[in-house]
């Protein structure tokens, strides 16, 4: 997926009435760019909630807001917005449709956008927060006080934090790893995938694998392969897992269809070294 930064051109107010049936955005509101404190900005003053815990400062109820063009190109992909961090009580609403939040305040989150945006147009994002309550032992700050961040791509994706390296084994000579990644399928129908795992420092390849896979309709697949080399002792662990694909997913029909979709494709091919394993997890939210 593609990722651009909407740090620019936010505006923020604080919210004075949070039981509005009317949205709009007040002639006061301040034109800022991200990351931002809202706290900052308030009055410090003796006999507040928090007293000297956030220094004399209480934090209120905030709102952001941005607009932004979503191209026409952006329809029948996947679109979605990642917060880095909001403090806190986070609400996310596209074009007045709430789509997510957050209550804690030191955590990013993700929504999903795709299906509020209107593409070709001019689409709008509000974000509340709300930390009036005393929450905290120091000054928390409060407001988007981290990246935001919009992701866009086809059917077919890796998501955000998706993608994992893992170093199994290492010696003076290479190092045998994993690379994990987490594809999601959102299309009506299966699709054939080329999948190139490739390792590089500075420029320079240390080390690629190339698979076939064969995505299953409307899920999320994991797989991973094991690049090498390594020390010799460790070779038949390196060359039993460069012909093996795992695939972990919590419907059972799924890991069913996947891999007999695979196997077929294999026997097409003649590739009779490859093998697939699967995880049928069911406590898997994916």
């Amino acid at each position: 997926m593609k990722k651009i930064n909407l740090n620019k051109g936010w505006k923020v107010w604080k919210d004075l009435d949070p039981f509005e049936l009317v949205f709009r955005v007040p002639r006061d509101a301040v034109r800022v760019d991200l990351p931002h404190d809202a706290m900052f900005h308030e009055e410090q003053k003796q006999g507040t909630a928090n007293g000297g815990y956030t220094g004399n400062i209480d934090a209120g109820e905030y709102k952001y807001y941005k607009r932004f063009f979503a191209p026409e190109e952006y329809r029948g992909g996947h679109v979605m917005l990642q917060f880095e961090g909001i403090y806190r009580n986070a609400g996310v609403f596209v074009n007045q449709s709430k789509v997510g939040g957050s209550a804690y305040g030191y955590t990013d989150f993700t929504v999903e956008a795709g299906d509020y945006l209107r593409y070709g147009e001019e689409n709008e994002i509000l974000v509340t927060v709300k930390c009036g309550t005393r929450s905290s032992r120091w000054y928390s700050g409060a407001g988007i006080y981290r990246d935001v961040w919009l992701f866009h791509g086809g059917e077919t994706y890796v998501k955000p934090y998706g993608l994992r390296f893992t170093t199994i084994d290492a010696d003076s000579e290479g190092a045998l790893v994993c690379v994990s990644a987490r594809i999601h399928n959102d299309g009506l129908s299966a699709k054939t995938l080329d999948l190139s795992f490739r390792v590089q420092e500075d420029g320079e390849k240390l080390g690629q694998q190339m698979a076939e896979l064969i995505m299953a309709e409307m899920g999320e697949i994991s797989g991973f392969r094991v690049i090498g080399p390594a020390q010799a002792s460790i070779g038949k662990i390196s060359d039993l897992y460069r012909h093996t694909l795992y695939l972990r997913h919590r419907e059972y029909q799924v890991l069913v269809r996947a891999k007999d979709r695979w196997e077929r494709f294999c026997r097409e091919h003649e590739q009779r070294d490859q093998t697939v394993q699967f995880d049928f997890d069911p406590m898997n939210t994916y």
